[in-house]
């Protein structure tokens, strides 16, 4: 893999997590592909859809930076997107329909989504 523009260890701290049913959507495709990894891109950040590849087919961009796991899978953010979204929660989650981005589907007519939640409103 290259280099990202922003080591793991300075990267601004980020909560990420998954819903129930992306876990086991994750179950269920890592167990037919193997590994996975989730790339969100400032491109598709209105979209919301991450692309999901194999980790042998994922090169990050020098704009990518991992910013945690959700069932062990690595998540990737473009730095870029913390600058938009500090201290937002980033949840892993599915919803019906296909994905418009190239990504591993989470089940059939299923895709992935991540969600953006606005921590410092939750008081």
């Amino acid at each position: 893999m290259r280099q990202t523009a922003i080591p793991p260890a300075a990267a601004p701290s980020v909560r990420v997590s998954a819903s129930t049913r992306a876990g086991e959507a994750l179950e269920r495709l890592q167990a037919k592909r193997g590994p996975v990894v989730f790339v969100q891109s400032a491109q598709c950040a209105g979209c919301g859809e991450p692309g999901c590849f194999r980790v042998a087919d994922f090169h990050p961009a020098v704009t990518d930076v991992m910013v945690g796991e959700v069932f062990g899978c690595q998540l990737w953010l473009d730095v870029r997107m913390l600058q938009v979204w500090p201290g937002h929660h980033v949840v892993l989650d599915i919803e019906r329909g296909y994905s418009a981005a190239p990504s591993l589907s989470a089940g059939d007519g299923q895709h992935f989504v991540v969600r953006f939640v606005d921590e410092s409103a939750q008081d």
